[in-house]
């Protein structure tokens, strides 16, 4: 199985953080790395990740947002997959080994995407997220096993209209990542500050899906 890496970027989350990483350190298949990146915390998150060394590499910056947090952990990481998890979302015990399982199978996988819930006030919510897609949204799916598949083709125009992929729930290939300019930092939560990248990458396919839902999502409001 590739080695993975996953980058946790951070800001103000200190009593969120903790579940977030018991869940990373608890996967069926162990990161290489695990990276938290503090985009300059406010709060006590330098004390609640100390319980965590050295199992999880600290880097802490000055406060510039989340996308240039990931480009800080996307150049640190070492491994040739790297996965992205934000530090208020929970992965299910199996997801980074179903993701990277996922380049055995397709070795010039660009991005892997999965499934997800939202977690509202402890609860998940009943329906995914890909089962709110319209129906022509999985046209031309490749299905390469029960619960996965990939686009082998651009999706670029069918994300203008629906947007299913969220950072939390993706693995990518660390060096066309990094070729095709990584996290998109130009763009602003106006137009939701990692969309711009989700184009981008998703004119590179081939693209593959994980259709179980892998990610609990947190809606703080």
């Amino acid at each position: 199985m590739p080695e993975c890496t996953i980058v946790v970027p951070t800001y103000n989350r200190a009593g969120l953080i903790a579940e977030t990483l018991d869940a990373l350190l608890a996967q069926t298949q162990p990161a290489q790395q695990i990276i938290v990146i503090d985009d300059g915390s406010t709060d006590d998150t330098p004390q609640a990740l100390s319980a965590y060394a050295p199992s999880v590499k600290y880097i802490r910056i000055e406060n510039s947002g989340e996308l240039v947090a990931r480009n800080t952990g996307l150049h640190a990481a070492e491994s040739p997959l790297v996965a992205f998890c934000d530090s208020d979302d929970i992965w299910s015990p199996d997801c980074l080994q179903t993701l990277a399982a996922q380049w055995q199978i397709t070795p010039d996988l660009f991005p892997c995407y999965t499934n997800f819930r939202f977690l509202r006030d402890g609860a998940l919510s009943s329906e995914t997220k890909f089962e709110s897609a319209p129906k022509n949204f999985w046209n031309d799916f490749k299905q390469t096993g029960p619960d996965a598949g990939i686009f082998e083709t651009t999706i670029t125009e069918r994300l203008l209209q629906f947007q299913p992929f969220f950072p939390s729930c993706m693995m990518v290939s660390r060096e066309k990542f990094l070729r095709a300019g990584g996290w998109d930092e130009g763009t602003t939560r106006l137009i939701g500050c990692d969309f711009a990248t989700t184009l981008r990458v998703a004119a590179n396919p081939p693209i593959g899906v994980i259709h179980r839902p892998l990610v609990a999502i947190r809606k703080l409001f």
